[in-house]
């Protein structure tokens, strides 16, 4: 039986990178050490392979043709993006694909009544590549990408996305071997890019979600809809991300919580939950 045994949800500002030297000492000091402890803790959970999920900002998918949930089936990984690296200064990650785990979460979304896309061209953007660059530089596990559509209307529910993460830690435990698994997630909270109100922060709404979170209320997180979400800034409906995250974790609140606004960057909001 596999085993869960971390879970994280994390920024994917690529302004971390592409940014960088506009932030404060202070500011990069503070995310370093986010990162350096969260590092740090999913080494200590000796996960043995990553499922990660992120968005698809219509890098890999576009307007022609776009899946609510798509796992990555692709024997090899590779990001980010040529702009993303050149311009962005994101860096280069390339990982094996466990196709078995991929297709074992296929067959489980069959049986659960789910039915999720298959890719095998794809690549990793930043939504990937900024978390897998912060907590596992080595690059030295397999991983699993999902990629979900949250620019492409209509979106999924709130409801949807907390079922596939449920999907997501059945199918881990009906594996047969005594897989140990982490499960990576990037998303937002209140942002909006290219907008007239990019710049601008929804404070009440931030707050309000981060004591949800810190609470665990799973429920009220779950009512938030996609209106609502789209009303805090056009990028705000990647926290639709971390509602599959509460689908792995259930209602227990995180073990960590930090939500850092950087001038230069904008807001970087973490979550992590371990077990022994």
């Amino acid at each position: 039986m596999g085993t869960v045994v971390a879970a994280i949800a994390t920024t994917h500002n690529p302004r971390i990178f592409w940014n960088r030297d506009a932030a404060d000492g202070a500011s990069r000091e503070a995310l370093d050490a986010v990162f350096d402890a969260l590092r740090r803790r999913l080494a200590e959970a000796r996960p043995d392979r990553l499922i990660v999920i992120g968005d698809d900002h219509l890098d890999t998918f576009f307007l022609d043709h776009v899946s609510p949930f798509c796992v990555g089936l692709a024997p090899r990984a590779r990001g980010p993006l040529w702009y993303e690296a050149e311009i962005m200064r994101i860096p280069r990650y390339e990982a094996v694909v466990d196709v078995g785990l991929a297709g074992h979460l296929l067959e489980a979304g069959l049986r659960g009544n789910i039915d999720l896309a298959q890719a095998r061209e794809f690549d990793l953007d930043h939504a990937f590549c900024v978390p897998l660059a912060g907590l596992r530089p080595e690059a030295d596990l397999p991983i699993v990408p999902i990629f979900t559509n949250l620019f492409v209307y209509p979106l999924p529910s709130p409801h949807r996305f907390y079922e596939v993460g449920a999907l997501i830690h059945r199918a881990v435990r009906e594996r047969p071997d005594d897989a140990r698994v982490a499960v990576i997630a990037s998303f937002n909270l209140s942002l909006d890019v290219g907008g007239p109100r990019m710049g601008q922060r929804d404070e009440a709404f931030d707050r309000a979600v981060l004591e949800l979170m810190r609470a665990g209320r799973v429920d009220d997180l779950l009512a938030i809809t996609v209106e609502r979400l789209y009303a805090a800034g056009n990028s705000t409906v990647e926290f639709l991300n971390y509602d599959m995250l509460l689908g792995v974790v259930g209602t227990r609140p995180p073990d960590l919580l930090e939500f850092h606004q950087v001038p230069a960057w904008g807001a970087c909001p973490f979550a992590a939950w371990w077990w022994s």
